[in-house]
């Protein structure tokens, strides 16, 4: 007995016998999941490389909650806030003599779940296990004992921590061995604060004895829930006790790549998306260039009774037996494939995980029958009639009309007739080219962020000597502070692969205005605190700082200055920030208001002054919180949002400045109290200068300024007359990324240069800079594969197209032949259609890329390109050239295999 026919024999007798046309298929259904596969892996390898390497730096907590002993770590997890809370316990800070009340070295422990969540990278040895053992941070080390090495014994004089920033009257000298050096964090030596029990502990030990009357601070580390932000756990810390809402006490420490920046977040949605329908396309392509080839069959089974149901049903066990056989294979080799390139090129930590697997096997699964079954159903519904003499294509050659001519261009008249009859299959060809371009502008936009944060991240030096404290009062009780000095900087200058050497200075000056606006009270979240003495003590917009008695004494020591140091205005204290020409001439792309003139400045004629076009100022309950607009501390519902625009500074206003400033340093006690004298030992400089330019932000400057800075060179500093006794920082900037070993060689020599000065510390930006380099090669890879990607699709559609045009068309092909075409006039025909579609798709995708990017730029609030738009345009010919030259190539070549039959057999199609 025979067995009974069935779909599935049916379509495995045409597999059998269609083996190299479903070759075909299969070759462009493997190929079109191999690179959408790919691409996905890249990116989710790249993100979690990027991760990798910030919790190797910072540790895998979301956030670090001070002074926290109060809050139960338990019921953070119970009430679905954290995942994990870690517990690290301050013990006090290490006694060092030439530290003023704003620098400590913090001691503390870590507790076992806290040493796991990393962030603590040691340079060398391990961390402490015994009661005996000490890890600390390099620069920790050389103010406790300079030149130790693993396994000396050093010895620490402890100040134990009694009660919030108050320390134990005797002092305790504990000796250890010396058993890791860690990294530095930057947090640690340059974060300014005026309690100790707020630092991350740059000194770790381990199982200590706590003295008697002493009582630790215990820091939690957080790591949050998937759903809960930062602001929805300082809301809940809010209601617990006040002063957690307050950034001091809450240290962020959320991951955020530029990965993560609105810009490129909605690029690679895009992207990912446009890959997807991209491949689907190729695949409809594919799949409808066989049943064109198969429409007679189609017809014929028609004829004998199959119903659209069954030819669907025949087709469709095809393309999913072919896509059960592709989706395992390509995905497969997209794994080799990236696990190869992570391994070899280095660049990223390869990671794939099998639910990943999973989703993307039946997501190809989907796509590939769904791409198939768009053609499917069109080609099941023609009739046998309409099937076997192809009715639409005698319609199409029904409409065309050819003008009399003496003369024909015969390889143009082809291809306008060609074009005419195959106007539906053209279009798809020019989309795909449009789609390309577009997504060519969005990855031109990613680039453009990158390069804009690559060229930001370049402004951050791979070294920094010096420090960021400066008086920020009335008066500058730093003025004969020693300083870092010419030869200072001359020396290291000369040291290996250094570059440049860019000198700061911060000085406290005042700033004399008829009117302080609103704009002064609107940006920072330490400005009640700053500028309080121009506030009466009950003004709401001082309110934020919620001490009476600090408001009023600062109230109080401002009327004593006006009164003790007369001034035509009111007075503004700010900084001067002075730089070198070089760092001030970057900064003209800042510039809204003025130009920069630097040999005004030069001159001591002209400063720049810091002063964006408008702050963020939000409201709740009736006073202002003197937070940014997004303030992550005024509750939904509670908030208003201001904009306050400058109304203070403007280029060509005269800045009336004094420079006030001590001749023999006071104590902190002498100076705060109320009866500060603004006289004894003061002396004072006036002076003024027109404001040339007014800059938005200043991010060359690696100090921080506020709104109302002055800016101005050294020469100009020198050209006023107002005293300068050398750097608070030196920016040093190599030529090259140093090995290990010239790393710690060049971090020595600063090291032992800042010795010298007390409060000097060597900052170490080289880790950071280098992932920041490599995360932008990174996502320049992942474009260029992206790139790689649809010059793919493109390529094989525009040779699926015309390879099967010229295969239906061999009649036609031998029919030109007979009468006397030659191989160039047939091969100019294809060309010219092929440049009519890649043409009208280079149009349509030239106009679509600047919609995208000016909808990227005004309604995504993108702000303004870095890179030149020509570039991207250039890219898109070049993609666009890049194409055709290919498929002319591959054009030839088929003409060429078509031609080596004889007429004969072209006309008879044998």
């Amino acid at each position: 007995m025979k067995k009974r026919l069935t779909i599935n024999h049916m379509a495995l007798g045409s597999l059998r016998t269609r083996r190299k046309q479903y070759l075909s298929l299969a070759v462009g259904i493997v190929l079109a999941i191999f690179f959408v596969s790919s691409m996905m892996i890249i990116g989710q390898s790249m993100n979690y490389t990027m991760y990798q390497n910030y919790v190797r730096r910072e540790g895998t907590q979301d956030a670090v909650i001070c002074d926290a002993e109060e809050i139960d770590p338990q019921e953070l997890i119970d009430l679905g806030y954290a995942k994990r809370v870690g517990n690290v316990t301050v013990l006090g800070e290490a006694q060092v003599e030439a530290f003023n009340d704003y620098r400590f070295l913090c001691v503390g422990e870590l507790d076992e779940l806290t040493a796991t969540m990393g962030g603590r990278p040691l340079i060398k040895g391990r961390m402490p296990v015994a009661s005996d053992e000490i890890a600390m941070e390099q620069w920790s080390l050389r103010w406790i004992a300079p030149g130790a090495q693993i396994g000396d014994e050093i010895t620490v004089t402890l100040k134990s921590l009694k009660v919030a920033d108050q320390f134990l009257t005797k002092t305790t000298e504990r000796k250890y061995s010396l058993v890791g050096v860690l990294a530095d964090k930057a947090r640690n030596h340059i974060y300014q604060s005026s309690a100790s029990y707020l630092q991350i502990p740059s000194i770790i030990v381990a199982h200590q004895p706590i003295e008697v009357g002493a009582k630790p601070a215990i820091h939690r580390y957080v790591e949050l829930e998937e759903n809960v932000t930062l602001a929805t756990l300082q809301d809940y810390l809010s209601n617990i006790h006040a002063h957690y809402g307050g950034s001091g006490h809450v240290l962020p420490y959320v991951y955020s790549s530029f990965l993560e920046m609105d810009v490129i977040l909605v690029a690679i949605e895009i992207i990912g998306l446009v890959l997807v329908l991209a491949a689907c396309l190729g695949i409809v392509n594919a799949f409808t260039s066989l049943l064109t080839d198969r429409r007679s069959q189609i017809g014929m089974m028609r004829a004998v009774g199959a119903t659209r149901k069954q030819i669907r049903r025949i087709f469709g066990k095809e393309a999913f037996l072919i896509a059960l056989v592709a989706t395992p294979f390509a995905i497969g080799l997209s794994v080799l494939a990236m696990w190869g390139l992570c391994t070899a090129s280095g660049l990223f930590e390869f990671y794939v995980t099998i639910p990943f697997i999973i989703v993307c096997a039946l997501v190809s699964l989907i796509c590939v029958m769904l791409s198939a079954l768009m053609p499917l159903w069109g080609a099941s519904g023609i009739s046998p009639m309409q099937a076997i003499r192809e009715t639409s294509l005698l319609r199409a050659k029904e409409k065309l009309t050819i003008k009399r001519q003496l003369q024909f261009d015969v390889p143009s008249l082809l291809a306008r007739r060609h074009i005419s009859l195959y106007r539906n299959k053209q279009a798809g060809i020019s989309a795909i080219v449009a789609v390309s371009l577009v997504i060519l502008s969005l990855l031109f936009i990613m680039v453009d962020s990158v390069v804009d944060l690559q060229r930001k991240q370049e402004v951050k030096p791979d070294y920094r000597i010096g420090d960021t404290y400066y008086s920020s009062d009335f008066i500058d009780d730093e003025a004969n502070k020693p300083r870092l000095s010419d030869s200072d900087r001359a020396r290291i200058k000369e040291l290996p692969l250094v570059r440049e050497v860019v000198g700061e200075r911060i000085i406290s000056i005042n700033v004399l205005m008829q009117e302080i606006t609103n704009y002064i009270f609107s940006p920072l979240s330490d400005v009640p605190s700053r500028y309080a003495y121009l506030l009466e003590p009950t003004d709401p917009r001082g309110m934020f700082d919620g001490n009476l008695d600090y408001r009023q004494l600062a109230r109080d020591r401002y009327h004593l200055l006006l009164e003790q140091q007369p001034q035509d205005g009111k007075v503004l204290k700010t900084c001067l920030f002075v730089c070198d020409e070089a760092m001030l001439l970057r900064m003209s792309e800042y510039v809204y208001d003025g130009r920069i003139d630097i040999d005004a400045i030069n001159r001591g004629e002209e400063v720049v002054v810091h002063a964006p076009p408008e702050q963020g100022f939000s409201e709740r309950d009736g006073y202002g919180d003197s937070h940014y607009i997004d303030s992550v501390h005024a509750k939904s519902g509670e908030k208003s949002k201001v904009t306050v625009a400058n109304d203070m500074f403007f280029a060509g206003d005269l800045l009336e400045m004094n420079y006030l400033y001590l001749t023999n340093p006071r104590v902190d006690a002498e100076y705060w109290s109320e009866v500060s004298d603004f006289t004894a030992d003061v002396e004072r400089w006036d002076g003024s200068a027109r404001i040339g330019a007014v800059i938005s932000q200043e991010k060359e400057a690696t100090l921080w300024l506020n709104q109302g800075s002055v800016i101005t060179t050294f020469a100009g500093l020198a050209a006023m007359g107002i005293p300068n006794n050398g750097y608070n920082s030196l920016s040093v900037y190599l030529s090259e990324t140093p090995s290990e070993e010239m790393g710690e060689y060049l971090y020595a020599e600063l090291d032992n240069i800042s010795q010298y000065f007390p409060e000097v510390a060597v900052e170490d930006n080289i880790a950071n800079t280098m992932d920041s380099r490599t995360s932008a090669l990174q996502l320049i890879v992942c474009g260029a594969a992206v790139i790689i990607l649809f010059f793919s699709i493109c390529l094989s559609m525009v040779n699926n197209a015309l390879t099967n045009r010229m295969r239906s068309e061999k009649r036609s092909i031998g029919t030109m032949r007979a009468v006397g075409a030659s191989l160039d006039v047939i091969a100019s025909s294809y060309f010219k259609q092929l440049m009519i579609m890649l043409c009208s798709g280079f149009a349509i995708g030239i106009v679509l890329s600047v919609a995208a990017i000016g909808l990227m730029l005004t309604v995504g609030g993108y702000g303004s390109l870095s890179l030149p738009i020509w570039i991207l345009i250039g890219g898109e010919l070049a993609f666009v050239a890049l194409v055709l030259l290919a498929s002319m190539l591959n054009l030839r070549s088929r003409l060429k295999g078509i031609m080596k039959s004889s007429i004969v057999d072209n006309i008879r199609e044998l």
